[in-house]
């Protein structure tokens, strides 16, 4: 243990405390940027033995992860961490998953750990110009895809600009995830309604096709097929019931804005 421990004192149940919750502060943020279940409690179980663990029994689901550890010495302890919210986040994973090897093959200070893993926390890209750029252009293009003509194409991209703003809004509004995608389904399906009917789209339908593909839960519904073949059943039932939420999300929202732009 004299390897990674900064002084004599740092020892028994305190070491014990310190290298879990380490172990489980990462395996947190592996979780809520779209890590694998299974790639969690590995990480868990490959940080704890790396610092001395004699037995690591982790387990997590979308929502929560917890594990036991003990020591060589004989001390154990458990801890664990609720996630509320999950996205995907490819490069705070992959500085995650590289800091994971790193721990495993020169075992650093666990002030050092800290030191690093804050940094890769703390640091934030502005993506704001990604969803300005991206909706726009990802939602008019698939209108196109699907058979609208320049107008269609046109209205769509002006509706997802609309929405990366209201979708802003709202994040910062800390609206739940169901929420927010029923409140943009509805806004969106709404306007594609409205700028057909001022003539700036001429397929309505079209139009919503292409807005539609900014919600579905396609990643999130691989992952729980990813999950469930993995023998992760749990986590794969519980991402799959969250993705047909999401789903009856969307669809209301659309039903709502069809209903009322069949009145107006």
């Amino acid at each position: 243990m004299e390897l990674y421990l900064e002084s004599e004192t740092e020892s028994g149940i305190y070491a014990a405390d310190r290298i879990l919750s380490i172990a489980l502060d990462i395996a947190e943020k592996m979780l809520e940027k779209g890590a694998q279940v299974q790639r969690v409690e590995d990480t868990i179980v490959k940080i704890c033995l790396a610092y001395g663990a004699d037995q690591v029994e982790p387990f997590a689901i979308t929502s929560l992860v917890q594990a036991t550890v003990r020591m060589a010495n004989g001390y154990h302890t458990t801890q664990l961490r609720r996630v509320y919210e999950t996205n995907t986040d490819l490069t705070v994973l992959e500085k995650l998953v590289h800091l994971t090897d790193r721990v495993c093959k020169e075992k650093p200070s666990l002030d050092e750990v800290e030191r690093t893993f804050q940094e890769i926390v703390a640091h934030r890209r502005n993506t704001l110009w990604m969803d300005f750029v991206g909706m726009p252009l990802g939602a008019g293009t698939l209108a196109g895809f699907f058979g609208g003509n320049l107008r269609d194409v046109l209205a769509t991209a002006i509706i997802g600009l609309i929405v990366a703003c209201l979708n802003l809004f709202l994040t910062r509004r800390v609206i739940n995830p169901v929420a927010r995608t029923a409140i943009n389904s509805f806004l969106s399906g709404l306007l594609a309604v409205l700028l057909c009917k001022v003539g700036l789209g001429e397929h309505v339908e079209l139009v919503m096709m292409g807005t539609i593909m900014l919600f579905i839960t396609g990643i999130l519904f691989g992952n729980a097929l990813r999950d469930l073949l993995c023998g992760d059943l749990i986590a794969g039932m519980l991402k799959c019931l969250q993705a047909f939420i999401m789903a009856f999300a969307i669809a209301a929202g659309y039903s709502l804005a069809i209903f009322l732009g069949g009145l107006l």
